[in-house]
């Protein structure tokens, strides 16, 4: 085991050297138009040369960079090139089918960005601007609306292949932010394998410690014999969907990441180290959903290895070549939930039990596997286990013996690779050639609403870059699909006709609203759905279908011209409502925080039967009663991931049952237990989760993050405090409030539950 651990720390050495070597960046230039501090139209290409650039993707094989697809010549320069330019002028960078071979790592290195502020430093927050303004000035800015994008074909596999014994000590491809990992945000590569030939035993084939937006997505890394397939965990906002690694000393390791690191539908296939580690430093708890492991080869170690708080969800571990000792080692809380193991004597070696099995030749199945972490000590948080009620520090473990995974226990959570739709997907209609404009000036409305009516467009509809301004809320159809070409560069917005504040005449509207009823569903991927702060007029996106995907997509409120525009509107509503439907939301983030009232939600979650999966959520730093509320929900609703900052409720959810949640990361710190919230407010015993009436549910792993100067025991502090607001002291606050017919139950203070349930037979 020494020599494993030792590994580890090799590997996050390797990891924070690579990020402490970078000079600074240039920042980008400002932007201002076609909207101040937005992304600029201009492709810098020749369209007759790059014809996709009128779409928003610069192909790496066209000219000027012409990359070499037939794997015969290194293309590392003319690939770095492109790169560059892609994230310079706002392209998607597309890799057509084709081998592209490498020398070193293709660095997806995210600059800062000049920005206009009225308040002197906006950091990444939308932080709320001075209008109207007389002092305006162009600083730095965080870079999140200029992140690299990387996309292989659909037709056909594109890979990108480091060439023999070149000796690479570091990643393929590093999806990175020199100033912090904290703002590695929006970066995404997808549908590219990464090839790592023999003579590279450094070597990592993605590296991708990061935040909101950013995600490693539907992509092989064949490792061979490097040092390991992904490095850094996605959290915050972000995570690593669909992703498998065949090879490699070690498989995963997000020992490096972002608070509350999600991994969803991942395969390890022939580690010969440990296939998932979760070493230290780490950040709060790591979910991890939809996960197969098999090790055919010789391996050292335990299949996975946690130092940090874990879950595991849906899971196989099978071990072919001979038997191994030890599937999951984990030395602070564990919880795992229907993961199924052959081939190891030891299922789980916890941090207070070890749990073995009779036959590890046949398939056992963890029905449930609690254990809470060692003691640490007085006025240390511990992690007690509730149940019904009840506080223990007992295990629990229930085992089901001789039977055997299904077969979509991995592809049950992710979509279909192969068959899900892009920009490339035959039949599907581009909005332009329908008339649309998207300047951000044209009402854009009568264009887009024909086109998705139409017929021929049953495929679906594109949406290449631009802003697209409507008027009235877009309908989509009973099996819509919307395609763009990026999270930061499709974009609907409201038109400026359309009254700021909404009235008895046009009361406010969605930008976008699903159909509904049997059989409906809907696919949307990479967009935004941008409401300008000084609009009340109009909210995000009303999702009411039976089924379907949010991939890569997203939700915010901006400033459309600081100083010069606004002042900011009061908002006093849900911005997305999820009504009636039920579907599969990949990285749902949202952290707006200025001018909210008390009925402001990020997300509203209401009215449903149907099913419900969220894979990483990040609703935070609103100033509403909860940034996220589940309303007579019967779901089931799952939460795999979630990360919040704040003084108010996270999750508030009501009247509902059957839900889930997986693990929880981040810095929320609600007010002390015996304090109040603000005048206007429902008042309740501040907490960070809140269940009221709620029949059967269950909270895996609620780990928070504390400051050692968190002292504040005052109460009344609403206002000055900043968009994560203000740090308590863990000794006055509370983590779970349950709302009976009877009673009012909260965890004690310094009590971060392992496990809170109530009702659910396992």
């Amino acid at each position: 085991m020494a020599r494993v651990v030792a590994f580890f720390a090799c590997l996050v050495t390797i990891g924070v050297h690579h990020s402490e070597a970078q000079k600074k960046l240039t920042p980008l230039p400002l932007v201002t138009k076609p909207f101040m501090n937005g992304i600029s139209m201009d492709s810098g290409l020749d369209y007759t040369m790059q014809p996709m650039a009128e779409l928003g993707f610069l192909d790496v094989t066209k000219p000027p960079f012409n990359a070499d697809s037939s794997g015969k010549t290194d293309s590392t320069t003319r690939l770095q090139q492109a790169i560059d330019f892609g994230r310079l002028h706002y392209l998607t960078v597309f890799f057509p089918e084709g081998d592209y071979r490498v020398n070193s790592t293709l660095r997806c290195d995210q600059p800062g960005k000049m920005f206009m502020t009225t308040v002197g430093q906006p950091y990444c927050n939308n932080m709320p601007e001075v209008y109207p303004a007389n002092n305006m000035t162009s600083i730095e800015h965080c870079g999140r609306t200029a992140p690299s994008v990387l996309q292989g074909s659909r037709n056909g596999k594109a890979r990108i292949i480091l060439t023999k014994n070149s000796k690479l000590s570091g990643p393929v491809v590093r999806l990175h932010n020199p100033i912090n990992e904290n703002i590695n945000m929006n970066q995404v590569l997808s549908h590219l394998d990464i090839v790592i030939e023999e003579g590279n035993e450094e070597a990592q084939g993605v590296y991708a410690r990061a935040a909101q937006g950013t995600s490693v997505q539907s992509c092989t890394i064949y490792a061979g014999t490097a040092a390991a397939g992904l490095v850094g965990g996605a959290g915050s906002g972000g995570s690593h969907i669909d992703v498998t690694v065949v090879g490699g000393q070690v498989g995963i390791d997000v020992s490096q990441s972002q608070p509350s690191p999600t991994l969803t539908g991942i395969s390890l296939i022939n580690q010969t180290g440990v296939a998932l580690s979760y070493g230290k430093p780490g950040r709060q708890t790591l979910s991890v959903v939809g996960l197969t492991i098999v090790r055919g080869v010789p391996s050292t170690g335990p299949a996975i290895y946690a130092d940090n708080p874990i879950t595991v969800v849906d899971a196989s571990i099978q071990q072919l070549a001979g038997s191994a000792e030890v599937a999951i080692q984990a030395n602070d809380n564990v919880f795992a939930h229907n993961v199924f193991v052959t081939g190891y004597k030891t299922l789980l070696q916890g941090p207070r039990q070890t749990q073995t099995t009779t036959n590890p030749e046949k398939w056992t199945q963890i029905t449930l596997g609690v254990q809470p972490h060692a003691p640490r000590g007085e006025s240390m948080p511990e992690s007690p286990i509730f149940l019904n009620g009840t506080m223990s520090t007992e295990n629990i473990y229930k085992t089901v013996e001789d039977v055997q995974p299904p077969a979509n226990i991995r592809t049950q959570h992710i979509w279909n690779s192969t068959t899900f739709p892009s920009f490339q997907t035959e039949g599907l209609c581009n909005v332009k050639d329908m008339g649309a404009k998207g300047d951000g000036m044209t009402d854009d409305y009568a264009s887009i609403q024909s086109t998705l009516n139409m017929a021929n467009c049953s495929k679906g509809v594109f949406f290449p870059k631009g802003y697209y301004a409507v008027t009235k809320t877009l309908q989509l159809p009973s099996n819509a699909v919307i395609v763009g070409a990026s999270r930061i560069y499709s974009n609907i917005i409201v038109h400026s006709s359309v009254p700021t504040y909404p009235t008895e005449e046009k009361p406010a509207f969605p930008l976008v609203q699903t159909a509904t009823g049997p059989g409906s569903s809907a696919i949307i991927y990479g967009m935004t759905f941008l409401v300008w702060h000084h609009y009340n007029s109009t909210y995000a996106f009303k999702w009411q279908c039976d089924t379907g995907i949010w991939r890569e997509s997203h939700i915010n409120r901006v400033d459309l011209n600081p100083g010069v525009v606004g002042p900011g509107a009061y908002y006093n509503r849900p911005f997305m409502i999820i009504e009636s439907g039920g579907g599969q939301f990949y990285n749902l983030y949202q952290e707006n925080w200025e001018f909210q009232g008390p009925k402001y939600r990020h997300a509203l979650i209401h009215n449903t039967s149907k099913s419900i999966n969220i894979y990483h959520g990040n609703l935070e730093h609103a100033r509403g009663e909860a940034n996220l509320e589940i309303d007579e929900a019967s779901g089931p609703i799952k939460i795999f991931g979630y990360k919040g900052e704040g003084n108010f409720v996270q999750v508030w959810v009501k009247d509902s049952a059957d839900v889930f949640l997986s693990g929880y990361g981040g810095n929320a710190s609600p007010f002390p237990s015996y304090c109040y919230y603000p005048k206007g407010y429902e008042q309740y015993t501040p907490t960070i989760f809140r269940f009221e009436r709620v029949n059967r549910f269950v909270v895996a792993n609620l780990i928070t993050q504390t400051a050692s100067n968190s002292k504040t025991t005052e109460c009344g502090i609403f206002s000055g405090v900043g968009f994560a607001g203000r740090m308590y002291d863990p000794k006055v606050w509370k983590t779970v409030l349950e709302v009976t017919a009877t009673a009012n139950i909260t965890t004690p203070c310094l009590k971060w539950p392992v496990a809170y349930i109530r009702n659910v037979v396992f």
